[in-house]
């Protein structure tokens, strides 16, 4: 069992008594088992919609990601909530009533009850199950009443709230069946929400954007960044759209964007500048619909990326092909597009290489920090700069200050490398 125990480990699941379902592993090394989290459904709020599915098809979801094994638990008189419950779950997903739970587990085997009618983060449960043994709980004052959206307990005190499920509020369910003497963890703010109506919902899937409003340093950059990603985003989320067809949908607006640049005629050259910093407003849009849904980041983000620099040449070769700015445009746009594609190759190598490989190991690392990884991958300013370009006739600027800035970014980027190496 010992080396069960460390493959366990290395595959960061869960191994303890009871009822569990198998995970297939090569031959060599044998099976082990998922440890069972218990998702409970006092009611339809465990239905609220975030990010364009369900709260609690988001929690099955992080369970499954982490290794460990979902079992939905309903009130045994709500049938009907169950039968909906069931359609918004995979069909390999347990769910059981509440009378029939009590069959299912030995009454000293500990599980983790995660709330389904409150918006969880997938840090905060993870962290949570890393740093926390035995009895613990995510508990703390909520509108005056001591709550814990989740918590690990015995099945035996599952068990004596498990009745009470459709007529009492599941925070204060969890924290009751602690007890005084559980471990209490500290769940932040912005990782835990009550869905309890549609202002709840729209606060819970701001914190799931949040990443989306950095500020940033132009007035217009800040106005477009404070008040288009989130609701751009949101309403995107709420149509179902998958992440990669949000990507698809900026890039498309972007080619479209720098085909209108090549457009001598002034109105159609503004509407294409405007087209493009419109597209800015999806700038990560994408990969944090796939967080909030619980998906694997890393290929969207590159798809999103590389979409990006794609757009930001054809731009740069649209204003190239513009006769009126003269022959010197054309060096400017080679040593531009050298540039960007020398920049995004460094970036890719020294930051975003690493990033990628740990979104697909966990799934839950934080948003970049203020370094040359979100400053790359944020990188609408430049097109911000496109509009002034356009308005005083001189898209030739933009390309000087396209072909400067893009082997600036590369040379400090290298410079910054070397002094924290050194």
């Amino acid at each position: 069992m010992t080396s069960a125990c460390s493959v366990a480990k290395a595959l960061d699941i869960r191994v303890g008594p009871g009822y569990k379902r198998p995970v297939e592993l090569p031959p060599v090394l044998g099976s082990v088992e998922r440890e069972p989290v218990v998702l409970l459904v006092p009611g339809r709020a465990a239905l609220a919609q975030l990010a364009g599915m369900s709260s609690v098809a988001r929690h099955v979801a992080m369970v499954e990601r982490m290794g460990m094994e979902p079992v939905v638990v309903f009130p045994a008189r709500m049938r009907t909530l169950g039968a909906e419950v069931s359609g918004e779950i995979p069909d390999e997903t347990r769910c059981i009533d509440s009378e029939a739970f009590s069959n299912l587990f030995e009454d000293e085997q500990t599980v983790l009850v995660l709330a389904a009618d409150w918006y969880v983060s997938f840090r905060a449960v993870a962290v949570f199950c890393r740093e926390t043994h035995g009895i613990a709980a995510a508990r703390f004052n909520d509108r005056g009443r001591i709550v814990a959206p989740f918590a690990r307990l015995r099945v035996r005190d599952v068990k004596t709230f498990l009745p009470k499920l459709a007529e009492s509020p599941s925070g204060q369910l969890i924290s009751t069946a602690a007890g005084t003497n559980a471990t209490i963890y500290t769940c932040g703010v912005k990782s835990r929400h009550r869905l309890s109506d549609n202002v709840a919902i729209e606060r819970a899937e701001a914190k799931l954007f949040s990443s989306l409003n950095k500020p940033g340093r132009l007035p217009i950059v800040d106005v477009m960044q404070k008040y288009l990603p989130l609701g751009a985003t949101r309403r995107l989320a709420r149509t179902g759209a998958p992440p990669l067809a949000v990507s698809a949908i900026k890039f498309a607006a972007g080619v479209g964007g720098a085909a209108l640049l090549a457009n001598t005629t002034f109105s159609w050259t503004l509407a294409g500048a405007l087209l493009l910093c419109l597209t800015r407003t999806l700038d990560g849009s994408a990969s944090e619909i796939a967080r909030a849904r619980i998906l694997r980041r890393s290929l969207v983000e590159k798809v999103d990326l590389f979409g990006d620099i794609a757009v930001f040449i054809l731009c740069v070769t649209a204003i190239a092909s513009r006769v009126e700015l003269g022959p010197p445009v054309g060096k400017l746009a080679m040593v531009a597009t050298i540039g960007i594609v020398t920049s995004a190759a460094m970036t890719y190598l020294l930051v975003l290489q690493d990033r990628w490989a740990t979104l697909d190991g966990t799934g839950f690392i934080p948003s970049p920090a203020n370094d040359f990884a979100s400053r790359f991958t944020n990188r609408g300013g430049a097109t911000y700069a496109l509009i002034p370009a356009v308005l005083i006739r001189r898209l030739d600027l933009f390309l000087w200050a396209a072909a400067i800035a893009s082997h600036l970014f590369y040379l400090l980027l290298l410079r910054t490398r070397t002094k924290a190496g050194g």
